[in-house]
């Protein structure tokens, strides 16, 4: 998958979660007295523990070894070698 499509579904997810946090509460999950002081601590807890899930993911899709990967399963044309192996022109744009 695109890694620029990748960035933008994990944004929309974390997005979604914090939604659904909010839904969560407004649906009366948490009951009666205590619904104002815990639902507030319940969306905080869930939309922080999702957003810190989706952020960890979004790091490890752009580490150097996930870019190599990405580049080399591209449909473009493109693979990438190491500087000193070979004698090859720097490739600016897709070749496909």
């Amino acid at each position: 998958m695109d890694p620029q499509l990748k960035s933008v579904l994990t944004s929309l997810g974390m997005t979604a979660a914090t939604a659904a946090a909010a839904w969560g509460v407004s649906h009366g999950l948490v009951p009666g007295a205590d619904q104002a002081s815990v639902a507030n601590a319940l969306a905080t807890l869930s939309a922080v523990v999702i957003t810190a899930l989706f952020g960890w993911w979004k790091t490890r899709m752009v580490t150097p070894k996930a870019l190599i990967q990405a580049v080399n399963a591209a449909d473009n044309g493109v693979k990438v070698v190491p500087v000193n192996s070979t004698t090859v022109s720097p490739v600016q744009e897709p070749l496909k």
